[in-house]
Order: structure tokens, then sequence, then C-alpha cells
């Protein structure tokens, strides 16, 4: 055999031999686990907690659209309303009203004849859903309106604005912002009032509006620079708000008290020169255009707004007193301006007495002339003091007497104070009322509620969004281990 021959020989061999072997395949090795249920167990939580996650993720947004929708709902519908000529009527009765109704934002009343402060209604009070808010009354129709809560307020005598401080946050001023809210349109101006940095201090008689709706005279106490920073020191100030054109001006006070406008552009203000000496100014100035004896400046009160009232012509003034000064008695102190002199009207006992067929109190809210007045009281038998109060307004003479009945309220209303347009007042009209229409279900509503909850209670809605979202989810994996663990075996 040639080599050549063998080598071929060889090669064919060595080929076929390499077919004919098993191929060896590398495969990696997997490392036995030593728990072969934890990956499971690692599939649950991750799936656990993609579903909690995703269940915030969802709660979250609810929230935003419930704030989204409440904001829509209280702006897309809002509808101005026109006021016709003359001065409205007021109603003959004020009617008891569901807790939560419309605002002035959401529905506009046009004007109001009245606002009165009730029952409790829905509103943002830290502590409880509930809260004091005034409710106005149409001047030309017998809607009710709830309007914004506020620590002091006062309707405009033409009935088509409520001006108001906010309320002051717990032992501190009240926010320098005058509010001015149109009734016919639901639009809140806000008016900017000077202070020193620190709020204003007000008290319940701190608004007082001209006749002709025009300006605001705001009875206010700033912050004073001479005390050194403390915070308890108040130093008084005036500020007059021209209402069109949103402008102040502003003087310092001199310890005199704001009794009420005599005019378009002049106040009444009692002085502390002389025991019993009054002054009439320019509002603005403080010019003294007028002087005369008297104390006007009631010795006492109660409720909300101005409590002394002066009368269409500037010849008198009628406020609230209590001549017993034990708090026993409220009545009503009218002084002549020309003359200086003064008289007590008859009293309504506070429970002291029960030899009076009712028992109550009473006060001024206006005038319907120069010789009569608007005169509310809360009634309650003598007999029975643990019965609710009853509202009427009556007009009365200055010498006392009563010539009729304009409005009143049944203990169901819980009407406990009141402010009535001038205007109103002096055009003398009473027309028979109906009660409030109000739907059963309006979203309108209950957003407001909602929305001014969850913006007053914010980390409280996280946390109770949180805690419902954890037992909703623990409630699903219970119910899916149930369901696993009923399933046929097969």
């Amino acid at each position: 055999m040639t080599s050549g021959l063998h080598e071929t020989l060889h090669d064919a061999l060595a080929e076929l031999a390499d077919e004919m072997a098993p191929t060896t395949v590398s495969a990696p090795v997997v490392p036995l686990r030593a728990d072969p249920w934890r990956r499971a167990r690692t599939r649950r939580r991750v799936r656990g907690t993609a579903a909690v996650a995703t269940l915030v993720a969802t709660g979250l947004v609810g929230v935003l659209v419930v704030q989204g929708a409440s904001f829509g709902l209280a702006s897309l519908q809002v509808q101005p309303v026109s006021v016709p000529a003359g001065p409205g009527s007021l109603p003959d009765r004020i009617f008891a009203t569901r807790a939560s109704i419309l605002s002035v934002e959401q529905a506009p009343i046009g004007r109001a004849a009245l606002v009165y402060v009730g029952p409790q209604l829905l509103g943002a009070r830290a502590g409880s859903p509930y809260l004091q808010r005034p409710i106005a009354v149409g001047a030309d129709s017998d809607a009710y309106r709830v309007l914004p809560a506020a620590d002091t307020w006062s309707l405009s005598p033409d009935g088509r604005t409520y001006a108001y401080l906010a309320p002051a946050p717990v032992g501190g001023y009240v926010p320098s912002r005058l509010h001015l809210l149109d009734l016919a349109t639901g639009k809140d101006r806000v008016v900017a009032l000077p202070d020193r940095g620190k709020g204003l201090a007000a008290s319940q008689n701190t608004l007082f509006w001209s006749t002709d709706s025009g300006h605001i005279f705001a009875a206010l106490f700033a912050q004073n620079p001479d005390s050194g920073g403390v915070e308890g020191g108040a130093h008084q100030r005036f500020e007059v708000v021209d209402v069109a054109a949103g402008t102040v001006s502003w003087r310092d006070g001199d310890g005199s008290a704001m009794v009420g406008w005599a005019g378009p552009s002049d106040v009444l203000v009692q002085t502390t020169a002389a025991e019993g000496t009054w002054e009439v100014r320019d509002a603005i100035t403080a010019k003294v255009l007028l002087a005369g004896p008297g104390s006007l400046a009631a010795q006492a009160g109660f409720g909300a707004g101005p409590q002394q009232f002066v009368s269409p012509g500037a010849t008198a003034v009628a406020g609230p007193l209590k001549p017993s000064g034990n708090g026993r008695f409220v009545s009503i102190s009218v002084v002549t301006l020309a003359t200086g002199a003064s008289s007590v009207l008859p009293g309504k006992s506070l429970g002291g007495l029960v030899d009076l067929p009712e028992v109550g109190a009473m006060r001024p809210v206006g005038w319907l002339d120069d010789s009569t007045m608007a005169v509310m009281r809360l009634l309650q038998p003598a007999s029975q003091p643990s019965a609710p109060l009853s509202f009427d307004l009556v007009t009365m003479g200055t010498d006392g007497s009563t010539s009729g009945q304009l409005l009143k309220a049944g203990p169901e209303a819980a009407v406990q104070d009141i402010q009535v347009a001038a205007n109103v007042l002096a055009g003398g009209r009473v027309r028979p009322a109906s009660a409030p229409s109000q739907s059963l279900l309006d979203l309108r509503t209950l957003t407001p509620a909602a929305r001014d909850w969850v913006a007053t209670h914010l980390a409280a809605a996280v946390v109770a969004a949180l805690l419902v979202l954890l037992a909703l989810t623990l409630a699903v994996r219970v119910w899916r281990r149930r369901r696993r663990g009923t399933r046929p075996v097969r």
C-alpha cells in the first residue's frame, strides 16, 4: 500500500469517527433553593404592594376629581340675576330651611330683603362639619341662600352687597381684607384694608354702610406701633371704603364711637370730649359739621352688625339698652338729636320674672321713617323656660307703642338675629311669603362642604383615604384566600 493511499484512508476513517461520536451540550447549573415557596411569597407581596399603590393612586385621583367637580359645579352653573326697579319687599315669614342649601356664589339671589342667623348649616370648621352661617332671603323672590361665615358682616341698604371680614384665627386678628359679595352675580371682590402687618381687631359693630350704599365706614383696631412689639397692643383707626372704586381712606381714631351714617357722606359719632356729646362729621376729613348733647352709644347689645340706628332724616337714634345693668332686661333707648332728650322703651324679661306672658329679648333693626322703628323680638312663654324661642319683627313708635307685625318665624326656623335692608324697610312693602323651593337632590349643595372639608383637613383626608384603602386591600386578600380554599380538588 503506497503512502498516498494510506493517508487518504486515514482521513476518511477520521471523518466517519467524528460523525458517529456523541455531541456534548453544556447546560447551566441551577442551584436548588433552600425554600421552594419563597418565590411565590415574593410574587404575592409584589402584587399586594402594586394593588395598594394602585388603590392609593385611585383614591388621590378621586379626591382631585371631587375637588375639581366641586369647583366646576360651583362655577359653571352660575347665572347673574337682574334686579328690578324699586326697593323690593319684605317676606311676612321666615321658614325653616335644610342643613345644606345653595350659596350665593353658586346661585345668585339678585338682592336680599334681609340676612338672618339661624340654624346650623353645613360648612367648614375645625372639629365639626356644621357652622352657623348667615342666610340671605330674597327681596324679589322667596329664595334662600347661605352666605360666607364671618367675624363681622353687614348688608347694604339696597340689599345688593354683603360686606364681611373673614373669621380670625384662634387668638389672632382678622385678615385685613374686606370682602364685598355681589348678590346679583355671586362675585366676591376683595379690598385690602391698611393695617400694620398684624391684621385688624374687629368687633361685631365694625362695618357701617352709607345711606346710598356707596361707602363703608370701618371702625377697626390695628397693631399699635408704640407698643414695643407687644401683640396685645392695638390702635384705633377709621377707614372709609369707596365701594365702586375699591379705594380706602383712613385716619387714626380719637376714641370716639361710630354711631351711624347721617347721610351719603357724613357720619354721626359719640365723642369723648365731654359726657353726652355727639358730632356729625365728614366721613373722610373728620371735619365737624354739627354737634349737640346726648348719649347715643348703646349701653349693651347682642347679635351681628351695627347696634345703633340713625333715623332717615337724622333726627333720632335708637339702640339696645339694659336699664338695670344686670342683664335681666333688654330694652330700647331713643335719643332725639335736636334736644338730646332720651327715652327708654318698655323691655322684655330674660327669664327673671314670671308675671309677664312672654319673655325674651328685643332690639331695633332699623327705621321705616323718622317716627317708626322696626324692632326684632325673641319670644318665649314665661311658663315654659325650656321652650324654643320664636321670632317676630314689629313696627314700634318712639313712644314704645306697637303698631303691627312685619314678619314672624316659628321656633323651627331657629332665627336668632337679623339685618334688614334699609331701603326695603323704607319702601314699606310686605309680601305673603312661601317656603323656599329646595330640590331633594342637588349636588351643588354637597360639593362646597366636601371641598371646604378637604381643604381644611387635607392631612386628615389623606390619612383617612389611606386607612380606607388599606382596609379594602385586606378585605380583598381575605376574600381571595377563602375563595381558593373552597375550590374543589381535581
